[in-house]
């Protein structure tokens, strides 16, 4: 998703001025804030008795 946005914004730049941007991403960057989604997630849902939390 990070890639994805940063290749739009510097299609909207080129387009824009004409110069051409460095788009500079990195696994861990989205690995991370997922990791920490899913984390804060974990604790949400159904327990035993079926009841949400």
């Amino acid at each position: 998703m990070y890639l994805a946005v940063g290749l739009l914004a510097g299609i909207m730049n080129a387009r824009a001025t004409g110069t051409s941007q460095v788009v500079d991403t990195a696994i861990v960057d989205g690995s991370a804030h997922m990791t920490t989604l899913l984390l804060a997630l974990q604790g949400i849902g159904p327990d035993a008795k079926g009841t949400w939390s």
